[in-house]
């Protein structure tokens, strides 16, 4: 069973999150719903031009972590991308396939009207 989320409150909601990077689970959280809902959400907000989908790398290396770079589709990442938090660390590898990192979708809030 889907739990119908109260969206009433949602954009204000939205608006005190840092715009530039919604998880699923900020929404999930604000909605007070499932994951699946909170999907459904995103997909919605996506389709109707509030939200953008985006894609972050996050480095493989266990040290670092970091997020590499950030792409608007998944046919925009490049094959290898390099670390620069590796490379100033001085570490032998730092230039990476784009299959050995981990790919985290987000999206970005594309409303600014008040």
């Amino acid at each position: 069973m889907l739990l119908i989320p109260n969206i009433s409150n949602l954009e204000s909601s939205i608006k005190q999150l840092n715009p530039n990077r919604i998880y699923v689970e900020n929404i999930r959280a604000i909605l007070e719903t499932t994951t699946k809902m909170a999907k459904l959400v995103c997909r919605t907000a996506v389709n109707k031009g509030y939200f953008k989908e985006m894609y972050s790398l996050e480095c493989p290396n266990d040290s670092c972590n970091t997020v590499v770079a950030s792409y608007d589709s998944l046919k925009s990442i490049p094959k290898f991308i390099e670390c620069e938090n590796c490379k100033l660390d001085g570490r032998l590898k730092y230039i990476y396939g784009a299959d050995e990192m981990k790919v985290v979708k987000y999206y970005k809030y594309m409303r600014n009207d008040n």
